[in-house]
Formats: C-alpha cells, structure tokens, sequence
C-alpha cells in the first residue's frame, strides 16, 4: 500500500498541472457594450456613434481563446496561423449561443496592439465566416457551445515578433461587436 502513495501523489501533480496549463491559455472577453456605453456613451466599437444594440440581438458579447504563439502545423520552417476558439453571448441568455445570422470575422493585425489602437491600424488579414461556412466548427464543452478554428494565413506570413487578433461579429443590422485584442508571439525565445 506504501508504494501506491507516491504513484497516486504523481497522478495527482500531474492532473493539477494539466490543468493548471490549460488555465493558462490566453483568454480574453469583451467589453459588453452596455459597460463600454456606460463608461464613454457609445459603441463597442469605439466609433463615437450610438450603439444600435436591441434587446434579443443574435451577439452581443465575445470571448476569444487562444495559445500565446502561433503555431507550426506542417513540416516547413515558419509559423502556419493561430488556433482560436471563440464563444458568443446574449445577454439575454446564460450559455454561448450559436451564430445564426451575420458574420463572424477574425481580423489580424501585425504587432502588438491595444484596443485603442485597432482604429488608425491597417489589417494584415482576415477571415469571415457565414453561420453555414463556421457550422463544421462548432464544439460543446462544459461551458456551452463555442467554435474552434485553425486560421492560417498561406504565403503571406506576418514578419514581426508579434501579431494581434481580434474577433469581430457583424450583424445583418446595428454595429459589429468586437472581442478585446489578443496578442501572440511570432516566435517563442531561442528560435
């Protein structure tokens, strides 16, 4: 029974560190547009317009997950894209819901950028989804629906240390909701 003790402790550091790693994922919400209202009087965009926001609007908040690098997913040298996850919210609704209308976009940007600054930056690429086209993407876990995607972005690779990401939902009317910007190293230390 003694030998198990020391089997059973490593199981058991093992499981928190799991756990503790995944924890450790890059994670970031939005700022609801009543708080973002609240504090400025406008948008969630940052655009000094009236949010257009209606109660029962398909999204109205965002979190978007991912790994604090880009990542590597053929055999070539170089970093392929990034792999984000993504869940939408109603206020109106305690789990994520799933898009139903509009679109939803990844917009990248090149460098290390804050929400102020999206506005005057040029965008490096981006992908958009219809709900049919993000559909095959859409995952259950224990906090609701979301969708996990693999972005990449072909030849035309970023060149800094940095790249940022954000994920933006536009709908059929009103303003896009958009997610806080995520940041991400091009490439890890000693590479």
């Amino acid at each position: 029974m003694t030998g198990q003790a020391p089997v059973v402790l490593r199981l058991i550091v093992l499981c928190l560190g799991v756990c503790l790693m995944a924890g450790a994922q890059t994670g970031c919400v939005t700022e609801s547009r009543s708080d973002h209202r609240a504090r400025s009087g406008t948008d969630a965009t940052g655009s000094g317009a009236k949010s257009s926001a209606k109660a029962g609007q398909d999204v109205d908040a965002i979190e978007l997950y991912v790994l604090p690098v880009v990542l590597d997913w053929d055999k070539v040298p170089g970093p392929d894209g990034v792999q984000a996850r993504v869940m939408l919210f109603r206020f109106s609704e305690a789990p994520p819901v799933r898009l139903t209308q509009g679109t939803l976009d990844f917009l990248l940007y090149e460098g290390r950028l804050r929400a102020d600054d999206l506005a005057t930056a040029t965008v490096f690429h981006t992908w958009s989804y219809t709900p049919a086209e993000i559909a095959p993407s859409l995952e259950r876990n224990i906090v609701g629906d979301g969708y996990t995607l693999r972005l990449g972005w072909g030849a035309h690779v970023p060149t800094g240390d940095f790249v940022t990401l954000v994920a933006r939902y536009v709908p059929l009317t009103g303003a896009p909701v958009r997610s806080a910007p995520v940041t991400l190293v091009m490439k890890p230390e000693g590479k």
